[in-house]
């Protein structure tokens, strides 16, 4: 059976916009650092709320595609349930997990070796 943290993870279901506290999502706006587990590899993505294909904008830096080659794909952002956060293509598809098991995100899985995502 799996844990809670981990279910969520897995969940798919896109968090109902309308029924969260409206200053608390604007607080998880902003910059953010994705980086491997040592953190020496890094890149730098805004977390916008401008609705686009596939859930909402997301700024990446140019250098982030070299650094973690999934990056290139990434084309928006949306909260799944529990907060999850959700990297996902131009079709929708979803490439990217990172969840709450405490205080820090996680990924789901490692990708290109990324391992977490912190507020700057």
């Amino acid at each position: 059976m799996l844990s809670s943290s981990i279910a969520h993870a897995q969940s798919d279901t896109p968090m109902d916009m309308t029924s969260i506290d409206q200053n608390e999502f604007k607080a998880f706006l902003g910059l953010y650092i994705i980086s491997d587990q040592s953190g020496k590899k890094q890149c730098r993505v805004r977390l916008k709320s401008d609705e686009t294909i596939g859930g909402m904008a997301i700024d990446i830096n140019k250098k982030c595609a070299k650094v973690f080659p999934v990056m290139s794909e990434v084309s928006s952002w949306r909260l799944n349930e529990g907060w999850t956060i959700v990297l996902a293509d131009a079709t929708r598809k979803t490439l990217l997990r990172f969840y709450t098991p405490d205080n820090d995100y996680i990924s789901d899985k490692e990708i290109d070796g990324m391992f977490t995502i912190k507020k700057k």
